[in-house]
């Protein structure tokens, strides 16, 4: 299986605002994500999701997130795939588009997202 691994660090801000998590499957290929805060899965989802809460802020500090997503190469016109991961509500907005070209139709790529909230 192919992998795309990031790591990331995420700066909060002192506060109850919410910080939101954006994952979109690019080129209409066909994605399955798991979402994991420090160990424990928050949620699963079929396709590209806005708006998905993690936590505020004060929450979050100090814990880690993993976002886990398999593609699954559905298009006959391309074996590209990608996943775009937006992160908001801290102090800077996190926009992270990762891509992969697989060789061979009907291949599955692993992209993992592993972000710390400091």
């Amino acid at each position: 299986m192919n992998q795309v691994s990031l790591l990331k660090i995420y700066q909060t801000v002192a506060g109850n605002d919410s910080i939101i998590v954006d994952i979109m499957i690019g080129y209409d290929q066909l994605g399955e994500t798991g979402i994991y805060l420090s160990g424990r899965k928050l949620t699963g989802i079929s396709g590209s999701q806005k708006g998905i809460y993690l936590g505020t802020n004060d929450t979050l500090k100090g814990k880690e997130l993993v976002i886990q997503t398999l593609v699954h190469t559905i298009q006959e016109e391309t074996n590209r795939t990608s996943v775009i991961v937006v992160l908001r509500g801290g102090k800077h907005e996190l926009y992270e588009d990762m891509n992969y070209e697989v060789q061979s139709d009907d291949a599955v790529v692993s992209y993992a997202v592993k972000v710390l909230f400091c």
